[in-house]
């Protein structure tokens, strides 16, 4: 198998950051805090798939079937390579999740294939893309084969 990255980069430098609600309960049950707990920690990520972040400007989770307990951290290695290539700075794996905050993203974006470049089933991913115009991101989620939509 050969993993291929169609990728449309975008090599805008932009840190985004964001305000964490620190109030917690008071006075509730263990069962009322686990699932306050659950809720926080969805609101700080994007998705529960791991996700290789590009530094505020997209971050491609993992959520294809064919992820699905494998190790992505050579993905996302791979992925950087190609980002820093393009003079972009470094991704990073996000083993929670992709960050919050994304203002649209691409879902079924196919970035594995076999060796005849074939996408192979399940190995797509969900790009979230954070400091980026809708058109741009548009564009370049067509260019990964993926379905765009603003969030």
């Amino acid at each position: 198998m050969r993993y291929w990255m169609t990728l449309s980069l975008v090599v805008a430098m932009t840190a985004c950051g964001s305000e964490k609600d620190e109030s917690g309960d008071t006075g509730a049950s263990d069962a009322d805090a686990d699932t306050d707990a659950d809720a926080d920690a969805d609101a700080d990520t994007m998705s529960d798939a791991p996700g290789c972040d590009i530094s505020g400007v997209q971050c491609y989770a993992f959520d294809g079937s064919a992820f699905a307990g494998m190790d992505v951290a050579d993905l996302c290695s791979q992925l950087s390579e190609q980002v820093v290539a393009a003079g972009g700075s470094a991704a990073v794996l996000e083993e929670a999740g992709c960050p919050a905050g994304a203002t649209s993203e691409c879902t079924g974006a196919p970035i594995v294939g076999d060796q005849d470049g074939n996408p192979i089933s399940g190995a797509d991913v969900t790009v979230y893309f954070y400091a980026v115009d809708a058109v741009s991101a548009a564009s370049s989620c067509t260019e990964m084969g993926g379905t765009f939509s603003e969030l």
